[in-house]
């Protein structure tokens, strides 16, 4: 459905709840994904701004699967700001940094299908050969598993060997190098405290935040354990009885914006070539050149010399994809993130096919029409 149908849906749940709705999602497609992150948060001012000043509380729809937690702690800031009661709303499963955003949430519904996610702080890394000066490698830890590495080295050789730990270090550092291990410690211990500041800001107890804080950033990062409803409840966040007339409502908007941003149709360069009659043509046939049976080496500058003069040099045409990575939407105005780009490929001379792709523009549209979105690539 376009967003003006979807914009009715959200006029029923705010008439259902009684507050303006304010719709956050961000697209989970493979090689295409969208996610929470700072570009987003001018433009979710601007959706805060065209919210009527005698509303005090506020509903977020809430739906992405990545992002960073510092900029999901810079939106509810806003958030704080201006509303006395803030619910957040989950049609399905969350990443860190929307479990994070959900952490300061004063109520939350959540469709059974929904899940929080543990919250934790990852170190990214390349691995570089220095005499050459190239990237030879690239990965991504979690700071948990860097600390198990140290607990087995600890555990299975003593503590007292501290030549082995002290190996054990110089390994990682290699690996990750210091500097970053230190960024992603420190990054670790502030989401731990935005995590408790978040939830003072609604549980007046602290044992209980302290606890709380802590289950989601260790206890069960530690086995990448997703709670669900009931679990989420158990730990004692305030989760709102559930309601099939909302829960109706959030699965339906979810179902479309996750079809509009094709979240389950992997992003694929080669498929959208093949689509393209005209750019299909050109890499589909392919000439082999039928080398004469026993013919000695030497005659090779002679085959070749008559053949290549027959070849023919072929522009390459390319493909526009537009591709829908996460918006931000009421019935008052919405924002999307769109990226515009074009993909071309070619046959090499081992038949594989190599493809080229040129974002041509990436960013946030704002709008207070009602028009319907672009169409995707």
């Amino acid at each position: 459905m376009p967003y003006t149908e979807r914009a009715r849906l959200y006029q029923k749940i705010e008439a259902l709840r009684g507050r303006p709705l304010v719709v956050y999602a961000t697209s989970s497609r493979r090689n295409a994904a969208g996610q929470i992150d700072a570009e987003a948060v001018p433009q979710f001012a601007k959706q805060l701004l065209a919210i009527p000043k005698n509303q005090d509380h506020l509903d977020i729809f809430l739906a992405s699967e990545s992002g960073d937690a510092l900029a999901a702690g810079r939106m509810i800031s806003l958030l704080r700001e201006r509303f006395k009661k803030i619910g957040v709303l989950l049609p399905y499963s969350t990443g860190e940094a929307a479990t994070l955003f959900t952490l300061a949430a004063d109520e939350i519904f959540m469709h059974p299908f929904a899940a929080l996610a543990p919250i934790t702080s990852s170190l990214s890394f390349e691995k570089r050969n220095f005499n050459r000066g190239l990237q030879e490698d690239e990965g991504r830890w979690d700071v948990a598993e860097v600390r198990h590495f140290f607990e087995f080295v600890k555990m299975e050789i003593g503590e007292a060997h501290e030549r082995n730990v002290e190996q054990a270090l110089k390994t990682i550092c290699a690996e990750a190098g210091a500097l970053p291990l230190g960024a992603a410690l420190r990054r670790a211990r502030s989401v731990l405290a935005l995590s408790e500041k978040l939830l003072n800001r609604h549980l007046h107890d602290k044992s209980r935040v302290g606890m709380i804080a802590a289950a989601m950033n260790s206890a069960f990062s530690e086995n990448c354990h997703a709670l669900g409803r009931q679990e989420v409840q158990e730990l004692g966040l305030p989760v709102i009885p559930s309601s099939e007339e909302l829960e109706d409502l959030l699965w339906q908007i979810w179902q479309d914006v996750e079809e509009e941003m094709k979240c389950n149709k992997p992003f694929d360069a080669l498929e959208l070539i093949f689509r393209n009659s005209e750019a299909a043509a050109l890499i589909s046939p392919v000439m082999q050149v039928q080398w004469p049976a026993h013919a000695p080496a030497e005659m090779a500058p002679q085959i070749y010399g008559n053949v290549l003069p027959q070849v023919k040099i072929a522009p390459a045409p390319s493909v526009d994809y537009n591709l829908l990575q996460a918006t931000l939407e009421s019935v008052r105005c919405k924002s999307e993130f769109r990226t515009h780009g074009k993909i071309s490929a070619a046959r090499k001379p081992d038949m594989s096919l190599a493809t080229g792709n040129v974002r041509i523009s990436a960013g946030w549209k704002f709008s207070k029409s009602l028009e319907a979105p672009a169409k995707n690539g």
